[in-house]
């Protein structure tokens, strides 16, 4: 009776809150978010709601199962746990991609922005999925704050946390099938489908916006069955699309590039092989936009060649050079091997003796992100898909982070999200101020037009 009285306190799905808008009767129950101002405008943000019961116990290593429904109104006013990770020693981003929340293994849980007021009429929803190479990252992220991508442009912003490292993607047939991770996103996109015109979200218009492990997911969830009806409309990507077969032969040399656990077949959420479930998609054309920066591989180099001194670089020579080349293709004539370390490094010339560890950082970005996208576009295209990409190539001023990893990986998720500051050690100018304005528009352009 009480939780009858409860609901029936609140209205309804059709209006979707009340507290002017802070309020919101989910298909869970109602929760609470607060009211932030952005520059001179504002916004609704909803934070730390769960989506799945807490992986602990019996289910760790399982599929997540939805939260039980709750009749309190739920303070959705911070951000949930971060999943838990190692730290991020040695690398010199660490302060910006390390979770300021705590970790645990209750960590399922998933954040929406909204403009205010709202829209009088159903936008689209991006759904952000963070990457960091299925072991590290959050959305709780400062990077990665939706609000002002919110505020100022027609859309609602969301992101989830999902288990990352051994907790979600262990696999130990038959027991423990492995993607614990990609079940949680699966389970965090349904609700978010299921409560998205609650919001003033439109559920037949999601967008999905990723970065590197967010990429390969999407590209993972394209080819599993069981998520295939969630893609209805718009990919939007960084490093996005429909390339899990070059993902997969990347994947599969997991140990060379130092990431121990990731999405592996289970003859569930993917009944077979990346590559034989590309061979067989049938999908609809969507438009797609994915792109790249400028040094994509300075990530990778930094965890998967640790026995080098990156920041001397007259330590990096042409052997050092062979050593990456044969890492990542392992089993090549020697006359390929030194053919490619030929070309590479007489690109890096104008580097000057910064020369072998440029061709390095190039090899790695070429091999794992560029060559996909350059790929996916022309596929994506023949099949009748509005592609668009990009090439990102401005570093933020006053990074901390060496010179020598030159436009790193994720350098353009700051100016999509207007959080230029959130860099650490940036000082951002007005030009980089404008630059965020730009891409920002680009953004609106292409979630209105999907």
């Amino acid at each position: 009776m009480l939780l009858c009285l409860l609901l029936l306190s609140l209205p309804g799905p059709s209006s979707g809150s009340n507290d002017d808008g802070t309020v919101v009767l989910t298909t869970t129950g109602p929760i609470r978010g607060k009211r932030l101002p952005v520059s001179s405008r504002r916004v609704t943000v909803f934070l730390g709601i769960p989506y799945a019961e807490p992986p602990v116990g019996a289910l760790r290593f399982q599929k997540p199962i939805p939260h039980q429904p709750w009749s309190h109104v739920l303070e959705a006013t911070s951000f949930g746990n971060a999943c838990l990770q190692p730290p991020l020693t040695g690398y010199p981003e660490a302060e910006t991609f390390t979770p300021k929340t705590p970790q645990s293994e209750d960590c399922l849980f998933l954040n929406i922005w909204v403009s205010h007021p709202r829209p009088h009429t159903p936008v689209p929803v991006i759904v952000w999925i963070h990457g960091r190479g299925f072991f590290s990252g959050a959305a709780s992220l400062d990077l990665d704050n939706g609000s002002f991508l919110a505020a100022t442009t027609k859309v609602i912003v969301t992101s989830m946390n999902y288990q990352l490292g051994a907790l979600g993607f262990l696999s130990l047939p038959p027991d423990t099938t492995g993607n614990a991770g990609l079940w949680d996103q699966r389970l965090a996109m349904h609700w978010l489908r299921d409560n998205a015109a609650a919001f003033g979200g439109d559920p037949a218009h999601f967008i999905f916006a990723e970065q590197d492990a967010g990429a390969a997911s999407v590209g993972f969830h394209l080819l599993s069955p069981g998520s295939q009806p969630l893609f209805t409309s718009t990919v939007l990507g960084k490093k996005a699309g429909k390339f899990p077969k070059h993902e997969f032969s990347v994947l599969s040399r997991k140990k060379q590039l130092g990431l121990p656990f990731v999405p592996t077949p289970d003859r569930d959420f993917l009944p077979d092989t990346p590559p034989r479930l590309l061979q067989a998609e049938h999908g609809q054309p969507m438009p797609i936009v994915a792109g790249f920066t400028a040094s994509e591989g300075s990530d990778i180099l930094l965890f998967a060649a640790p026995r080098f001194n990156l920041e001397n670089s007259s330590n990096i020579g042409w052997e050092e050079l062979l050593y990456v080349v044969r890492l990542i293709a392992p089993g090549a004539p020697e006359e390929a091997v030194q053919a490619m370390a030929q070309r590479y490094s007489q690109e890096g010339e104008e580097q000057g003796e910064g020369q072998y560890r440029w061709a390095m950082d190039q090899i790695f970005g070429n091999y794992v992100f560029v060559c996909p996208v350059a790929e996916v576009a022309r596929r994506e295209a023949e099949a009748g898909s509005p592609v668009y990409t990009y090439h990102f190539t401005h570093r933020t001023s006053s990074l901390t982070v060496p010179e020598w990893t030159g436009v790193p990986p994720g350098s353009e998720l700051p100016y999509l999200f207007r959080t230029p500051a959130s860099v650490v050690g940036a000082n951002h100018t007005e030009a980089e101020v404008a630059l965020s304005h730009k891409v920002m528009q680009y953004a609106e352009v292409f979630d209105s037009a999907g």
